[in-house]
Formats: structure tokens, sequence, C-alpha cells
């Protein structure tokens, strides 16, 4: 089943406690492939550290955010972000996870 009821949300619309309940509701199953994250949200300061942080990020232009937002609840349901860019030689790295609730709905 398609789920189309979502949109992408910049940084600056993102409140750290949301993204600390999307991480706290996956944290088990992202652990492996999301370690900085899981590591830099472990309670609610330490995610608002990292938030603050990443909106520094994207001012210096070296890593972008967005979030997934479901249009129904308005909760955070998805992660997608762009990193370690190097406009020297048109590299990147790109990384997502979706809420497990979420997954195998073509969202991602």
């Amino acid at each position: 089943m398609k789920f189309n009821n979502w949109k992408l949300d910049k940084i600056e619309n993102i409140r750290f406690e949301e993204f600390f309940d999307l991480i706290e509701n996956n944290r088990n199953r992202i652990q492996k492939t999301f370690p900085v994250t899981v590591s830099n949200c472990v309670d609610l300061k330490i995610t608002e550290e990292f938030i603050a942080k990443n909106i520094q990020i994207e001012k210096e232009k070296t890593g972008y955010y967005f979030y997934i937002r479901n249009l129904e609840t308005n909760n955070l349901i998805g992660y997608i972000g762009i990193k370690k860019i190097d406009y020297n030689i048109s590299k990147c790295e790109l990384f997502y996870f979706i809420d497990k609730d979420f997954e195998g709905k073509g969202i991602i």
C-alpha cells in the first residue's frame, strides 16, 4: 500500500523534540547504520545541540538535512541527508531512513 500524504520539510521547521521522538521510536533498528545520529540524540539537550550543529553545517554548505512529515498527523516519519560534500570533485554521501511504521509504502 502506498502512502502519498507526506512532504519534505527543512531543518528550520523542525523542533528538536520531534526529531528526538523519531530517533527514539527507531533507535534499536537504526543504531548500526546511524550511529552518529543515535549517539547525538540520547536526550533532549543533546538532540537540541545536534540540530543546532546541523543548522550550522547547512549554513556552511557542507551538508543538508530534510525531514519527511506525515501530513495527516504532522509527525516526522523520516530523515534524509546529504553530507561530506566535496565541491572540488562533485562527491557527497546520501543517507536516509523511514520510520518503521512507514517502511514499504513507497515513500523512499
